[in-house]
């Protein structure tokens, strides 16, 4: 088994299923991309397995009717550990069966979504108008400033998911998208960082429900993450089965994470991991749209 499973019985009428993605191998650059790719991960049209398509629309419709929960973020469930980006959905138990249903909708946020200029272009234009409301906030301003201290800027996901960090990058990537010889390239590179994110070893999984009631757990957990290129070599082989867009993609910019083996939990996965290790240093910004101050230290706590 190539993923690092957690099982939690609860004795719940619902099953929740989260895939956290293990983002410290990325680049400075590749990271930007992933909170417009968390941003769009439960809004995009899809070709599902079968060779079926969904339109946008059609699948944020099925997605709010079939589940009670879903979302798409930096952090694990309680929000911690930044470091991870994580998919979660959350469904009924329907006497077991709603483990192959939550399953199915991680399966499409992961692997099944197609990423468009113009959908690109909607979510970069969104998360453009929340920069105002985000220098307007002076304690999310100092804080931020105050990580640009405490942490390595390039590998924390916190710094670069404020809005003021994105504003530029978001910018520049509409740009990119207004020329059609540009906007390929731009979408491209979207879907490489994907496939860097998707790679089984940086992947860890969570389910929490009733598990005496799941349906086939093992082997529907196998089935949602198999990746779609691999899905369809093993139905190729067995004689049939139709090459889904999704399939088609190239994975060629795939890397191979040194620091995780097949199977086993992240590791040095916490902040502390990227402290930038500098003291003495302070900033100062003037915000002219907040009327009051905001003043924050840190110090070194002691070490374990």
């Amino acid at each position: 088994d190539p993923y690092w499973v957690e099982w939690e019985h609860i004795d719940s009428v619902f099953v929740s299923v989260a895939v956290a993605l293990d983002t410290s191998t990325l680049s400075p650059s590749e990271r930007k991309y992933v909170p417009l790719l968390l941003e769009l991960a439960f809004k995009l049209p899809c070709v599902l397995d079968d060779g079926s398509d969904l339109t946008k629309d059609e699948a944020v419709s099925q997605l709010q009717a079939d589940t009670t929960r879903y979302s798409a973020s930096f952090g694990l469930l309680n929000g911690r550990i930044a470091q991870f980006a994580t998919v979660f959905v959350q469904v009924e138990l329907d006497g077991g069966a709603g483990l192959a249903k939550a399953l199915a909708y991680v399966r499409r946020a992961l692997y099944l979504t197609s990423i468009s200029p113009e959908e690109l272009r909607i979510a970069g234009r969104k998360m453009l108008s929340l920069a105002p409301a985000a220098v307007r906030d002076g304690a999310g301003i100092a804080r931020h400033l105050s990580e640009s201290l405490e942490f390595d800027v390039e590998q924390n996901n916190n710094f670069v998911a404020h809005a003021t960090t994105q504003q530029p990058f978001i910018t520049a990537m509409l740009n990119g998208l207004e020329d059609a010889r540009t906007a390929h390239t731009v979408v491209e590179k979207f879907e490489q960082v994907r496939e860097l994110l998707l790679q089984p070893q940086l992947m860890q999984v969570f389910v929490a429900g009733d598990v005496t009631k799941l349906a086939d757990p093992y082997a529907s957990l196998v089935a949602a993450l198999t990746p779609p290129s691999q899905a369809v070599s093993d139905r190729r082989s067995s004689g049939g089965g139709r090459r889904s867009a999704a399939a088609r993609r190239s994975t060629s910019t795939k890397r191979m994470s040194p620091k995780r083996s097949f199977g086993a939990p992240a590791r040095q996965i916490a902040h502390s991991n990227i402290l930038s290790g500098a003291t003495g240093k302070a900033t100062i910004a003037s915000l002219s749209a907040v009327e009051s101050n905001f003043l924050r230290t840190c110090a070194p706590g002691v070490a374990a």
